[in-house]
């Protein structure tokens, strides 16, 4: 499946939204936040972070390069 449908078929019921930051060594700092607006808040100006909309079932897209951000 292309990315931009995962994502699609992700963001039509996300349970929440995470920022994640790769801090070195398999360490990663991941935040959770309850809607787009404010994990976009949160990423905003870090290149480093990505944002996932995340499902109910637990399946996550990557939505940095999609037409939702």
């Amino acid at each position: 499946m292309k990315p931009d449908r995962w994502a699609e078929r992700c963001m039509t019921a996300p349970a929440y939204y995470t920022t994640s930051r790769f801090l070195g060594r398999g360490r990663y700092d991941t935040r959770r936040f309850e809607t787009l607006a404010e994990a976009q808040a949160d990423a905003a100006g870090d290149r480093r972070a990505m944002i996932y909309a995340v499902t109910s079932e637990g399946f996550s897209a990557n939505l940095d390069g999609t037409r939702f951000l």
